[in-house]
């Protein structure tokens, strides 16, 4: 084994490492990127700040370049964030020009201000088309760095992602297109990009995952710098890769640590963690890494609340789910956690010890109100009832409260207003789903009936009463309307269908086939959940509506005659019918005397399920009459 120092040997804290940098550390994204770019895959390598971005896409570059692929670069970091729609168009033209040597060939102000009667994206366009893939007749691959820079923008840049998605398209018509490949890297996420919701997301191209160093990785590149150094510079990296997550920029520093501080040959990489990073961790964060995960978390003042709170679950050990919210994407982003094996933790024991509870403690009580918003929202609409807090942004405003030093008389009097609501709201759920005049089962049906056409007209039924009751309703010109607006987004769709679910389990079935005039078969239970149905339902008074649901369905799942059948019984032709007509056709039914006709035949006769169900059925129809 080699134990000599390796000479010229430096570690790299921080910026953008060259092709050919003795510290890069060649990663699983490096392949994947290589390959996905190379097949002409549009890619995007979407992740937190200094996990080796920009270094990657050097790497990629020079790889694919020697490969005879032409790679062109455009930064948008380098135009600043305060610039207009048309520098940010002119600036990704002449970044093209540039990178790929056209400016010796064409004048591109001329050119860009020459098309002065058409749009910005029309130029690029018409640039692409008519003059790059003319001119080059090799594959291109044009890399868009710090794509989140957009997201600082006053103007929309929604067209320039239409833009890129246009030129994917297009590949299905002009062969050419096939040539010409785009990847995007940033701190972002897909959905980020596109500011307007309605339009297309942008949703092409290959995810590369980029991830920290694993050992095996590092060590390839990484222990060089610790030979002739240390004794073990294998197990010194390991205790590394231990401390830091693998994470890029934290790697290189604490392996420059270990070489510049180090007491002895044989190191305590805890100490050094200590002394060097954690211990008065603002005064050491240079060049900045810390600062930027605080700076990244504290950017969107009304999410910060939520964040830190998210954040301070995981420290107290509790098992979290990534769920793909907005807040589990936007702490990841901020480089404070990881997603791993399926849940969300703390990306390494530096960030856990420098951002730990006390911090967190601390954070929270500098924050603004996670309601400020809301808060806003409610004094400048008039108080609005609507703008009140329910469930859990209720609960985080709490547990804000509770560290807060002062509260403004406003404050107090929305969380108190907040309050009072969220009492009404509870008795309602209460009584609701604790109804003994009503099935509550029933009441929701109902009430979903009047959330989904916004007014019904009143029927006088106990469910209605039941409702007016409860104050969930009211009459109106002899329509029946929700009470209040908060009540349709505290008690909404989703909210039914759910509690509708925890009464039934087969409630979504039943609902869509009383809701086609009980028509649609296709909503029948298969055998397993018939079975769960009947047991369900053994012992309960059931509405017709709910018997009838029961009985066709069992009838329907027999999918034959039953062999038994009494084929010399006065109703056989109109039981076969019925049956022919998939249990639908009423007329088949018996009705008066033919039905006590078969009533009186059918005593101490043994009869089939069918024939069961064909009376039973027979006999409510006739009730209903």
């Amino acid at each position: 084994m080699n134990t000599e120092p390796t000479l010229g040997y430096k570690y790299q804290v921080g910026g953008c490492l060259c092709a050919h940098d003795p510290t890069y550390v060649v990663r699983q994204a490096d392949r994947n990127l290589y390959e996905e770019l190379k097949s002409g895959n549009y890619c995007y390598v979407l992740n937190s700040r200094q996990m080796g971005k920009s270094s990657l896409r050097v790497r990629t570059a020079q790889r694919l370049q020697a490969e005879g692929i032409v790679c062109g670069l455009v930064d948008l970091s380098a135009g600043g964030s305060q610039i207009t729609q048309e520098e940010f168009y002119s600036g990704i033209f002449y970044n093209i020009l540039r990178s790929l040597q056209f400016l010796d060939s064409i004048n591109g102000r001329t050119w860009w201000n020459e098309r002065w009667d058409i749009s910005s994206t029309e130029k690029l366009g018409e640039f692409i088309e008519d003059v790059l893939l003319k001119e080059v007749s090799q594959n291109i691959i044009i890399f868009i760095d710090e794509i989140d820079t957009v997201l600082s923008f006053k103007f929309s840049v929604d067209d320039f992602f239409a833009f890129i998605r246009a030129c994917y398209n297009k590949r299905a018509d002009n062969s050419d297109y096939q040539r010409l490949t785009f990847c995007l890297l940033g701190v972002a996420t897909p959905s980020d990009l596109m500011r307007d919701k309605k339009r297309t997301p942008f949703n092409i191209g290959k995810a590369i995952d980029l991830t920290g160093f694993q050992f095996e990785e590092a060590k390839e590149a990484l222990i060089d710098g610790l030979r002739g150094k240390v004794d073990e510079p294998g197990s010194i990296l390991q205790q590394v890769i231990k401390w830091t997550g693998g994470q890029p920029f934290i790697t290189q520093k604490l392996c420059d640590l270990v070489v510049r501080k180090k007491e002895s040959r044989s190191p305590n990489i805890e100490q050094l963690v200590e002394e060097y990073i954690v211990k008065n961790w603002e005064y050491h964060d240079e060049p900045a890494h810390l600062r930027t995960l605080r700076d990244r978390l504290f950017r969107n003042e009304e999410k910060v609340f939520s964040l830190l709170r998210l954040y301070q679950r995981i420290l107290f050990g509790e098992k979290i789910d990534s769920n793909g919210s907005s807040e589990h994407i936007e702490l990841r982003l901020s480089g404070f956690v990881i997603n791993s094996n399926g849940r969300i933790k703390v990306y390494n024991p530096i960030y856990e010890k420098v951002f730990n509870l006390q911090w967190v403690e601390e954070s929270i009580q500098k924050s603004l109100p996670p309601f400020s918003k809301d808060l806003f929202e409610w004094l400048y609409s008039g108080r609005d009832e609507s703008k009140l807090l329910t469930g859990q942004k209720l609960q985080d405003a709490e547990y804000w409260k509770e560290k807060a030093q002062k509260l403004s008389e406003e404050q107090w009097k929305y969380l108190s207003n907040s309050h009072q609501l969220n009492e009404k709201i509870e008795q309602i759920s209460y009584d609701i789903l604790n109804n003994t005049n009503c099935d509550p089962f029933w009441l929701l049906f109902k009430y979903k009936q009047i959330l989904q056409l916004k007014e019904i007209n009143q029927d006088s039924s106990k469910e209605e009463l039941e409702l007016k009751k409860i104050t969930l309703i009211i009459e109106d010109q002899n329509k029946l309307r929700v009470t209040k607006k908060i009540y349709q987004s505290v008690f909404d769709i989703n909210w039914v269908d759910n509690e509708l679910f925890k009464l039934r389990f087969y409630s979504k079935e039943f609902i869509a086939w009383l809701e086609s005039d009980c028509k649609d078969n296709s909503q029948f239970l298969d055998d397993n959940r018939l079975h769960m149905a009947l047991n369900h339902s053994r012992g309960k008074t059931l509405k017709d509506e709910e018997n009838r649901f029961l009985i066709l369905n069992q009838l329907f799942n027999l999918g034959k005659i039953d062999q038994q059948l009494n084929i010399s019984s006065p109703y056989t032709s109109k039981l076969y019918s019925w049956l022919e007509s998939h249990c639908q056709d009423e007329s088949f039914l018996l009705q008066g005397r033919e039905l006590q006709e078969a009533l009186e035949w059918t005593q101490n006769k043994k009869l089939s399920v069918i024939e069961n169900q064909f009376l039973i059925i027979s006999q409510l129809f006739n009730q209903g009459e």
